[in-house]
């Protein structure tokens, strides 16, 4: 119902966030998550009944979130990343006081973050994708983001809006293009063939 989302669409007013906003949902807590201005996230505690919103600052956080996502394995655990290639995992979110953030970008490229896909059942096993020409545009890290390797593979030089490892498969993925979507059945750092 638009009751359900007055909360959040009110703090978008006075260009605060992104026209097309990131976020992502926590369906254990009823928590909604979104970027907002520089540093900071929104978060709408309650979707659906009271709508309460907070705005909380990450120190460590540079620019505006471009992508968002809630952690399918590990409660009140969301990874966020920035248009400046930063890729943050924030654990214990809803705490006031003991938030922890660890920056897992070692080693990526300076760009556009557009997706972060966890495994289901490993949080180390991340993919992400940039929406920007002239970059690699698939990464994998298998180590929680210690290490990333490019498994961009034959794909075109062409943005990349979103990457999901097949649920049944986490050696296979889809990706979401400006050309359509492609398939792989083997992430294989530069040898990866997408179809």
């Amino acid at each position: 119902t638009n009751n359900a989302w007055s909360g959040f669409t009110s703090k978008r007013e006075g260009n605060v966030g992104r026209f097309i906003n990131p976020s992502d949902y926590d369906s254990r807590s009823n928590m909604l998550y979104a970027a907002h201005e520089e540093g900071k996230y929104l978060s709408v505690r309650n979707v659906g009944t009271s709508n309460s919103t907070t705005v909380k600052a990450i120190e460590e956080m540079e620019g505006v979130i471009s992508a968002v996502s809630v952690s399918p394995n590990e409660p009140n655990r969301v990874f966020f990343a920035t248009s400046r290639g930063e890729l943050l995992k924030v654990d214990d979110i809803h705490s006031n006081f003991l938030t922890t953030v660890t920056i897992i970008d070692n080693g990526l490229p300076f760009g556009y973050i557009s997706s972060i896909t966890m495994e289901i059942g490993n949080d180390n096993h991340i993919n992400i994708s940039y929406s920007n020409y002239g970059l690699e545009s698939i990464w994998e890290t298998q180590n929680g983001g210690n290490n990333w390797t490019n498994v961009e593979g034959d794909l075109p030089d062409i943005p990349v809006r979103w990457i999901e490892f097949n649920p049944n498969d986490n050696n296979s993925a889809v990706a979401a293009t400006e050309l359509g979507v492609w398939t792989t059945n083997d992430l294989n750092g530069a040898n990866t063939i997408w179809n």
